[in-house]
């Protein structure tokens, strides 16, 4: 038989070597090639093969992997949710993205980075649209959850806090952020600046500002 040419673990070890490759498309066409080999393709093989398929934004061959998966029972995996995720927010369905990361009952930091950044990818749409505002209940969500924000999830609030000139809810984050302690590094520090001068907070924003100038200075 075919499949017992090469052992699972190894050709999924393939996999995410190209995968993380700086040509990502070579895991997609020999995924091809396994399919056509008769080669095992287990729940392991999807998220190298999703994450190939986001970093080019390969719709259709990320669509035939969601295809194969629900045809295979492993949609249910976490890994391969979160992949999935990823592949939808990547190539801007982001509807599609969000009702995968609603059918995920238990999300992790990385599940929750994933589906901010990808509200994230498409600012000018969402803003222009009036729907940026989107993100905002997702991350109280996310609180509610337990889930603790990193530093790159704040500096996406609060540029969507900026877009949708939601001064309050910025202000929130902020205050969340100096209660909580959170390091603040240069690019969240910039954020604030940005946010507190799109929402017309002018002395805010000078605070923050000479608060970078100090940064600057100490270095």
């Amino acid at each position: 038989m075919c499949q017992d040419i090469i052992e699972p673990h190894l050709s999924n070890k393939l996999l995410r070597e190209l995968s993380r490759s700086t040509k990502p498309k070579k895991a997609l066409l020999v995924y091809a090639k396994m399919r056509e080999k008769g080669y095992v393709i287990d729940s392991f093989s999807l998220p190298p093969l999703l994450k190939a398929s986001t970093r080019i934004s390969a719709l259709s061959e990320g669509m035939e992997l969601r295809g194969f998966a629900s045809k295979m029972d492993f949609v249910s995996d976490p890994f391969v949710k979160t992949g999935l995720v990823a592949m939808y927010s990547a190539c801007g369905h982001i509807e599609d993205a969000r009702l995968m990361f609603d059918k995920r009952p238990e999300r992790d930091i990385v599940a929750w980075n994933i589906m901010i950044d990808g509200y994230g990818l498409f600012t000018h749409s969402y803003c222009v649209n009036g729907r940026y505002n989107n993100v905002l209940p997702l991350i109280e969500e996310m609180k509610r959850s337990n889930v603790q924000p990193d530093e790159k999830i704040f500096s996406t609030v609060v540029s969507a806090c900026a877009r949708a000139i939601n001064l309050e809810f910025g202000k929130a984050f902020h205050e969340f952020i100096t209660e909580n302690k959170v390091s603040v590094d240069y690019n969240l520090q910039c954020a604030l600046v940005i946010m507190y001068v799109g929402c017309g907070s002018i002395l805010a924003h000078e605070l923050c500002n000479y608060d970078i100038l100090c940064r600057k200075l100490a270095f």
